[in-house]
Parts: structure tokens; sequence; C-alpha cells
């Protein structure tokens, strides 16, 4: 159940340090046995990929420089179901704590995953990575607003935990702007022959 339907590649458990940014995205060492077996250390990133990313990686593949699903990225489905539990918070903040803080919060949270969808939908990787630092810009402004709804002392039940969910998705977009930004570098330009 929840968000995400049926596939286990939407369940929040753990993320890899590559993705939530929280490490030096290092690949489990040969040493270690991490990525012995069929496929080795290319197989083992894309599997370490789709587990994040769902089916992002295939779509990839067959659909190159084409329009993609957002069902099929993983802070997409994170992003919308962080901005219910938003929504359902913000519903705390009254107009005379702090006027204009609800709708600033609510706006921005629904960003997210608008610009992650939009941005997936282009048909280049640099107009992608546009729409996901967007994500990401309002990834920070989302943050700022529940700090600062934390800090006026509206005793919002669950802002920690929106809080930490907030910054993980933030980390993973970013991670995915990446990607874009390195495979845009990789795209030949349009336009007249070489």
């Amino acid at each position: 159940g929840g968000v995400g339907g049926k596939s286990e590649s939407y369940s929040p458990t753990p993320y890899p340090d590559w993705v939530l940014g929280t490490g030096n995205c290092e690949l489990p060492s040969k040493q270690g046995g991490g990525y012995q077996g069929a496929g080795g250390r290319g197989a083992a990133f894309a599997r370490c990929w789709r587990r994040v990313f769902g089916d992002t990686a295939a779509v990839m593949h067959r659909y190159p420089r084409g329009m993609q699903d957002p069902a099929n990225i993983h802070a997409w489905h994170r992003a919308i179901a962080l901005a219910v539990r938003v929504h359902r918070i913000s519903r705390g903040i009254k107009r005379t704590q702090a006027p204009g803080l609800r709708s600033q919060v609510d706006r921005a949270v629904d960003s997210i995953p608008s610009n992650i969808a939009e941005g997936v939908a282009q048909p280049s990787a640099a107009d992608c990575a546009r729409f996901l630092s967007y994500a990401v810009s309002s990834a920070f402004e989302v943050e700022s607003h529940l700090i600062l709804a934390d800090k006026l002392g509206l005793n919002l039940v669950g802002i920690e935990e929106a809080l930490d969910e907030t910054r993980q998705i933030r980390r993973m977009t970013f991670s995915l702007r990446k990607y874009y930004v390195e495979k845009a570098k990789r795209e030949k330009p349009k336009g007249r022959d070489s």
C-alpha cells in the first residue's frame, strides 16, 4: 500500500550514499565481494540505480532523448508523499501566528514534484537538469519554512520527520540532476554538421 503502488522500488527503505549525498558514493569494493559475479561493477551500479529510481534506467535506454514517465522516478513519488504530509502539517499554522507562512510552504512543497515531473518530460538532458534545479531550490525553501515554523514555536506535529524527508528528497533530486548534467555534456548539439 501507500504511495507508489505495489512496486517494491518505491518503498522508503534505505538508499545508498551516492543518492542521499551522505557519503562518498562508492560502490562496494571488489575485496569485500560487493560486486563479484555476473556483470561486475557496471552491473552493480545498474542494480543500485534501479533499486533507488525504479525503472528509470530502463526508460532512459528506450527513450534516450524523449519524454519519460515521472511514475518511474522514485524521488517524484517521495516528493508527492512529502507534499501531502506538509499540507497536513501546515493546517496547524494559524494566520494570526504567521501570516502567509502556510501558503508559502504549501506552494513550495507542491513545486518539488511538479518540477521533477516537468523536468523528466523535457526532450533534452539540459532542460531536465534545469527543472530538477528548480525542484532542489524548492526543497531548500520548504526546509527554510519548516525551520522557521519550528523556531516560532508553532508546535506542529510531525515537523522533524518532514524536515528529514525534505532533506533526503533534496539530496536524491540533486543526485538525479547531476546525472542529467553529465548526460547533457555528452549529447551532441543539434544544428549544422561539424
